[in-house]
């Protein structure tokens, strides 16, 4: 004779709720024991089915935390490109008031790689861009004291609502800030300073 465990969510030294049916479930012999998700036995001896938690019934714990996870990915993301980008800018205005035109140069490079341009169109557009970078250098020579100036009034004025604790967090912040001021200043050419 076959037999089969069914568990109905009893224990097993329960005698009363554990038994052999038999008579339920045709000629086989199943014997009903320990607990099984989805399956119980009910006052009359018969075993049911209940339903198990579906997707969607989730329980809320979970949710919060997952939610949690994308919110802490989209934050670390945004910080990485913060930093990509500020790194680039860097880049990018060192490189425009560089007195030997590097800029000027990659810019009609890229040009010149993205259009297919021709020895003429090369030569035309490298003028331009050259008058166009110098341009924009000379308008960071002549912001530069304004930045300068604007550093120093934030650092002012952010001082005196700070912490002790705070203060000294602060003033290795704008000391990093400094460095990249006088980095730029350093890259100006001398009648500008």
């Amino acid at each position: 004779m076959d037999s089969r465990w069914i568990d109905c969510g009893c224990n097993s030294d329960e005698s009363v709720d554990c038994v052999t049916v038999s008579d339920l479930v045709g000629s086989a012999n199943y014997i009903v024991s320990g607990s099984f998700p989805g399956v119980v036995m009910s006052e009359e001896k018969e075993i049911k089915e209940i339903p198990v938690n579906t997707p969607s019934q989730t329980p809320k714990k979970s949710r919060w935390k997952l939610v949690l996870l994308g919110l802490v990915i989209l934050f670390c993301g945004m910080v990485i490109g913060a930093g990509i980008t500020f790194h680039v800018g860097h880049v990018m205005i060192f490189h425009a008031i560089s007195p030997n035109g590097e800029m000027a140069g990659r810019i009609t490079k890229q040009i010149d790689r993205d259009l297919n341009l021709t020895d003429e169109q090369r030569s035309q557009v490298d003028k331009i861009v050259a008058h166009r970078v110098s341009a924009f250098g000379s308008i960071l020579i002549e912001a530069y004291p304004k930045i300068k100036e604007q550093f120093e009034l934030l650092h002012d004025e952010v001082a005196p609502i700070l912490t002790e604790e705070q203060k000294l967090k602060w003033e290795k912040h704008y000391e990093k800030m400094q460095k990249v001021i006088k980095k730029i200043h350093k890259r100006l050419p001398p009648d500008s300073k």
